[in-house]
């Protein structure tokens, strides 16, 4: 669900720490909405706004999860210190979507036709989902590009000015992912994730097979790095873990070449648009 992760691994806080909250996350710089709060007791079940957060009890010290739009940050936040005792960040890749074509700068995911810098015409995309996690653009050869949360609305602009269909399929990545969520399922719920498998032609062999491909790397993705997603993990999550964000080395190289990784998720990702 998280469409961009960092955990304790990542890039550095701006130097000397700082207050994230007055320093650092400003609304200008990263427009956050939300924290939840992880300390020994697990996950705060209230998600609380930034003005809520200043307004916390003092003298905690506890691991932050705080979320926008489209960026995520973790870290071990001192309430009484005012800053991240360690954590990170990830840059944002750039997209910029002009009149007729889409402009990506920075992107992160090797294999992808646009790493790390690319252009995408209008003629060249089969279909979009501006509302997707985060939101998607297919191209005619089945690549699905991601852009940030914050393009949303001009992403939707640009389908209805180039007469684009918008298409939501189903999330078949979100559901071979499944097992790998902090979160335990009942039987029922791991029989209706199958069952949708099934419908889009995966075998329970293959259904094996490719949780067993990503298994190391998804775990150590989202527990290594702290990132402890319970909802939702997707293709996006998956490249990000053959990237190396939040991902031991180790785990990550269990996936193999990242070229070869993307292109093989991409052509798995394509059967839930072939069979909807």
């Amino acid at each position: 669900m998280r469409e961009f992760l960092s955990g304790r691994n990542g890039p550095a806080l701006p130097p000397g720490g700082g207050s994230i909250i007055n320093d650092y996350l400003t609304p200008a710089l990263f427009p956050w909405t939300a924290v939840s709060v992880i300390d020994r007791e697990g996950v705060d079940p209230d998600r609380h706004t930034p003005q809520q957060f200043r307004e916390l009890e003092p003298n905690r010290t506890a691991l932050l999860s705080i979320d926008s739009g489209s960026a995520r940050l973790v870290c071990c936040w001192s309430h009484a210190r005012s800053e991240c005792l360690f954590g990170g960040h990830n840059e944002r890749m750039q997209v910029f979507i002009a009149e007729s074509e889409i402009r990506f700068t920075d992107y992160p995911f090797v294999g992808a036709s646009v790493y790390p810098h690319g252009t995408v015409a209008a003629d060249q995309i089969r279909d979009v989902d501006p509302a997707a996690l985060p939101p998607e653009v297919r191209t005619v050869g089945g690549e699905t590009l991601f852009v940030s949360a914050v393009d949303r609305s001009a992403l939707a602009e640009f389908c209805s000015r180039n007469v684009l269909p918008v298409r939501s399929r189903p999330d078949i990545w979100a559901d071979l992912l499944e097992p790998f969520l902090d979160t335990a399922l009942d039987a029922d719920a791991e029989r209706s994730t199958e069952d949708r498998l099934h419908r889009l032609g995966l075998s329970p062999t293959e259904i094996i097979e490719i949780r067993g491909r990503v298994e190391r790397a998804m775990m150590s993705y989202n527990f290594d790095s702290m990132l402890w997603e319970w909802v939702h993990l997707g293709l996006y999550d998956l490249l990000s873990a053959a990237g190396g964000t939040g991902t031991r080395r180790a785990a990550r190289a269990t996936l193999g070449d990242p070229a070869l990784l993307y292109e093989w998720a991409m052509r798995i990702a394509d059967r839930s648009t072939e069979r909807h």
